[in-house]
Protein backbone atom coordinates (compact mmCIF):
# COMPACT_ATOMS: atom_id res chain seq x y z
CA UNK A 1 0.00 0.00 0.00
CA UNK A 2 2.80 2.43 0.85
CA UNK A 3 4.52 2.35 -2.53
CA UNK A 4 1.45 1.73 -4.69
CA UNK A 5 -0.80 4.48 -3.33
CA UNK A 6 0.72 6.90 -0.83
CA UNK A 7 4.12 7.17 -2.49
CA UNK A 8 2.65 7.21 -6.00
CA UNK A 9 0.29 10.09 -5.12
CA UNK A 10 3.15 11.99 -3.44
CA UNK A 11 5.29 11.43 -6.51
CA UNK A 12 2.55 12.86 -8.74
CA UNK A 13 2.42 15.92 -6.48
CA UNK A 14 6.19 16.30 -6.75
CA UNK A 15 6.04 16.09 -10.56
CA UNK A 16 3.22 18.65 -10.61
CA UNK A 17 5.49 21.12 -8.75
CA UNK A 18 7.96 21.03 -11.66
CA UNK A 19 7.69 23.10 -14.83
CA UNK A 20 5.64 21.80 -17.73
CA UNK A 21 8.83 21.35 -19.74
CA UNK A 22 10.29 18.97 -17.16
CA UNK A 23 7.00 17.12 -16.64
CA UNK A 24 7.03 15.87 -20.24
CA UNK A 25 10.07 13.69 -19.47
CA UNK A 26 8.33 11.71 -16.70
CA UNK A 27 6.16 8.76 -17.58
CA UNK A 28 4.46 7.78 -14.35
CA UNK A 29 1.45 6.02 -15.81
CA UNK A 30 -1.95 6.21 -14.11
CA UNK A 31 -2.67 8.02 -10.87
CA UNK A 32 -3.50 5.73 -7.96
CA UNK A 33 -7.16 4.86 -7.55
CA UNK A 34 -8.05 6.85 -4.42
CA UNK A 35 -10.96 9.19 -3.86
CA UNK A 36 -9.37 11.81 -1.60
CA UNK A 37 -6.03 12.57 0.03
CA UNK A 38 -4.92 15.60 2.02
CA UNK A 39 -1.81 16.73 3.81
CA UNK A 40 0.38 14.63 1.53
CA UNK A 41 3.63 16.36 0.61
CA UNK A 42 5.72 15.61 -2.49
CA UNK A 43 7.50 12.29 -1.97
CA UNK A 44 10.77 10.64 -2.85
CA UNK A 45 11.22 7.03 -1.69
CA UNK A 46 14.25 4.93 -0.94
CA UNK A 47 13.60 1.22 -1.21
CA UNK A 48 15.38 -1.26 1.00
CA UNK A 49 17.20 -3.93 -0.93
CA UNK A 50 19.27 -6.82 0.30
CA UNK A 51 22.71 -5.83 -0.87
CA UNK A 52 26.03 -7.38 -0.15
CA UNK A 53 27.76 -4.36 1.29
CA UNK A 54 31.11 -3.62 2.74
CA UNK A 55 31.24 -3.47 6.54
CA UNK A 56 32.20 0.22 6.20
CA UNK A 57 29.09 0.99 4.13
CA UNK A 58 26.65 3.49 5.55
CA UNK A 59 23.21 4.67 4.53
CA UNK A 60 24.95 7.43 2.57
CA UNK A 61 27.07 5.01 0.54
CA UNK A 62 24.23 2.58 -0.10
CA UNK A 63 21.84 5.30 -1.28
CA UNK A 64 24.71 7.06 -3.09
CA UNK A 65 23.76 10.38 -1.50
CA UNK A 66 27.30 10.74 -0.14
CA UNK A 67 28.52 11.61 -3.65
CA UNK A 68 26.12 14.54 -3.79
CA UNK A 69 27.03 15.67 -0.26
CA UNK A 70 30.74 15.49 -1.07
CA UNK A 71 30.17 17.59 -4.20
CA UNK A 72 28.03 20.10 -2.29
CA UNK A 73 30.64 20.60 0.44
CA UNK A 74 33.44 20.87 -2.14
CA UNK A 75 31.62 23.55 -4.13
CA UNK A 76 29.87 25.48 -1.35
CA UNK A 77 32.07 24.83 1.68
CA UNK A 78 34.76 27.20 2.94
CA UNK A 79 37.89 25.47 4.34
CA UNK A 80 39.61 26.95 7.40
CA UNK A 81 43.07 26.42 8.87
CA UNK A 82 42.87 23.99 11.78
CA UNK A 83 45.52 25.80 13.82
CA UNK A 84 44.75 29.52 13.40
CA UNK A 85 41.16 29.47 12.11
CA UNK A 86 41.80 31.72 9.08
CA UNK A 87 40.02 30.89 5.80
CA UNK A 88 42.16 28.95 3.32
CA UNK A 89 42.33 30.56 -0.13
CA UNK A 90 44.36 30.25 -3.31
CA UNK A 91 47.59 32.25 -3.32
CA UNK A 92 50.01 33.29 -6.02
CA UNK A 93 53.73 32.54 -5.83
CA UNK A 94 54.38 36.25 -5.25
CA UNK A 95 52.03 36.41 -2.23
CA UNK A 96 53.62 33.28 -0.71
CA UNK A 97 57.12 34.70 -1.20
CA UNK A 98 55.97 38.01 0.31
CA UNK A 99 54.64 36.19 3.40
CA UNK A 100 57.94 34.28 3.78
CA UNK A 101 60.00 37.49 3.49
CA UNK A 102 57.72 39.25 5.99
CA UNK A 103 57.88 36.38 8.49
CA UNK A 104 61.65 35.80 8.35
CA UNK A 105 62.82 39.40 7.69
CA UNK A 106 66.46 39.31 6.52
CA UNK A 107 67.24 35.75 7.64
CA UNK A 108 68.41 33.14 5.16
CA UNK A 109 65.59 30.77 4.16
CA UNK A 110 65.96 27.42 2.41
CA UNK A 111 63.05 26.12 0.36
CA UNK A 112 63.69 22.43 -0.19
CA UNK A 113 61.84 20.16 -2.55
CA UNK A 114 61.54 16.57 -1.40
CA UNK A 115 63.97 14.44 -3.35
CA UNK A 116 63.57 11.27 -1.36
CA UNK A 117 61.92 9.72 1.63
CA UNK A 118 63.50 10.21 5.03
CA UNK A 119 62.66 7.82 7.85
CA UNK A 120 63.85 10.14 10.62
CA UNK A 121 65.23 13.58 11.37
CA UNK A 122 68.94 12.66 11.27
CA UNK A 123 68.73 11.28 7.73
CA UNK A 124 67.01 14.49 6.59
CA UNK A 125 69.68 16.63 8.28
CA UNK A 126 72.36 14.54 6.55
CA UNK A 127 70.71 15.31 3.22
CA UNK A 128 70.64 19.05 4.03
CA UNK A 129 74.33 19.10 5.04
CA UNK A 130 75.32 17.18 1.91
CA UNK A 131 73.46 19.58 -0.39
CA UNK A 132 74.03 22.87 1.49
CA UNK A 133 76.64 24.11 -0.96
CA UNK A 134 74.21 23.64 -3.83
CA UNK A 135 71.52 25.47 -1.84
CA UNK A 136 73.73 28.43 -0.98
CA UNK A 137 74.26 29.16 -4.67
Amino acid sequence: MAFDTIYKEGQFRYIESLSSYLRQFFNLGERPDIEYSSGLSPAIAIEQNKRVANIRSTVGTLTEIDDYLRLMFAKLGQPYCYSCGDPIKAQSVESIMGAIVKQFNDNKVYIISELGKYADGPSFLKFVKKNRTKMDK
